[in-house]
């Protein structure tokens, strides 16, 4: 039997962390990918101590778009049921006293290398019973929020482009279910990374947040269910599966 294999990028740390976590304990096999080859070494040992599962660790800058080439060629030997684009990262600042290069490495990594993978994926995948893409966007990619306004709208590009490429995939009668994960705040290093500090005592910030835990959970759910979008409500912190938000307008199938 053909081993199948889920992928999930930004592996090292928060989400991504977790979700392998989850994702192992329920028998699946795993590519994780990230910077920290130190961090993703130390999580396939942990895996591979109390799960029978394939662990395959990547090192890759997905910020970096050969790379990115890169790292999509390397998949080329194994079976994917399941793409996890859940690389990604933030900074809290006004526009005007955002660092250009900062805006510049947001866009190749939340935009550029998730649609990059997500299309490589789809033009392999979309006929195939029981594939799966999930992009993890955010809270922030359907509200714009003070002081993430390039991130927000680099969300909001993840949205846009989920929610049309699942509908794009629909009309066309493809096997293949793309879906997006829109978390609130979660308790990973991402605040710390987006604020350029140490720690971040998430009890004082938000009145409200999630584990990392909580948010494999979420995802999981929504990979199991039959909805487009898993989604945070912003003011009770709940968690919803819908059909998406934005309307789409002209779908028709092509075939």
């Amino acid at each position: 039997m053909i081993k199948k294999y889920t992928v999930i990028t930004g592996a090292s740390s928060g989400i991504g962390r977790s979700a392998a976590i989850k994702f192992a304990e329920e028998g699946k096999n795993l590519i994780l990918a990230a910077r920290n080859e130190a961090a993703l070494k130390e999580l396939k040992k942990e895996l591979e101590s109390k799960c029978q599962s394939s662990i395959i660790v990547k090192s890759v800058d997905l910020s970096k778009e050969q790379e990115v080439k890169e790292f999509w060629a390397s998949l080329g030997d194994y079976q994917i049921e399941t793409f996890v684009n859940n690389a990604g990262f933030g900074k809290k600042t006004t526009v005007e006293q955002m660092d250009l290069e900062d805006i510049s490495e947001m866009i190749d990594l939340n935009i550029k290398a998730l649609v990059y993978l997500s299309t490589k994926f789809v033009a392999q995948y979309r006929d195939v019973a029981g594939t799966t893409l999930v992009n993890v966007g955010s809270l922030a990619g359907y509200s714009i929020f003070n002081e993430s306004v390039v991130y927000s709208a680099s969300k909001f590009f993840v949205s846009a482009f989920t929610e049309g490429l699942a509908k794009e995939l629909e009309v066309n009668k493809h096997l293949l279910k793309v879906k997006i994960l829109a978390p609130g705040p979660v308790e990973t290093n991402f605040e710390a990374v987006a604020k350029n500090v140490s720690t971040v005592n998430y009890q004082e910030t938000f009145p409200q947040y999630h584990t990392a835990d909580q948010m494999a959970d979420f995802l999981l759910e929504l990979v199991n269910s039959d909805k487009v979008l898993g989604k945070v409500n912003r003011d009770e912190m709940t968690f919803s599966l819908v059909d998406g938000i934005f309307e789409k307008i002209g779908f028709e199938s092509s075939k």
